[in-house]
């Protein structure tokens, strides 16, 4: 897990945080474990997966002063659980969880809603 959280958090995070900067606009990198995001729980499939979690719970309050302030959050797909055990979760489920999304919402994972009630 500590590879993969390395990869996803610290290279491809921050690497799409610049070319959002580059391109104009203002990103923030972040993951489900800053701020508390996202809390994870391990999978079912975890034993036979690995690190492997679903999200328990959200607290977007972190978020929420980003967006209200133009800025773009770019979230990794990392969570912790209430021990501090990080979890790779899935990313559609993790970016429609930061932003409240339900089963039947969309959300483009580049920052924009795509639509859904």
């Amino acid at each position: 897990m500590e590879i993969v959280s390395m990869a996803l958090v610290g290279k491809v995070n921050k690497h799409l945080v610049a070319l959002i900067n580059k391109a104009g606009a203002t990103a923030v990198g972040l993951s489900g474990i800053d701020g508390r995001l996202l809390t994870a729980r391990p999978s079912p499939n975890a034993v036979q997966l690995g690190f492997v979690g679903d999200i328990a719970s959200v607290d977007p309050s972190i978020v929420l002063p980003l967006v209200d302030n133009n800025h773009i959050p770019v979230i990794a797909s990392v969570a912790a659980d209430a021990t501090g055990q990080p979890y790779n979760i899935n990313e559609d489920m993790a970016v429609g969880a930061s932003f409240g999304c339900g089963e039947d919402d969309s959300v483009d994972r580049h920052g924009g809603d795509t639509g859904g009630p």
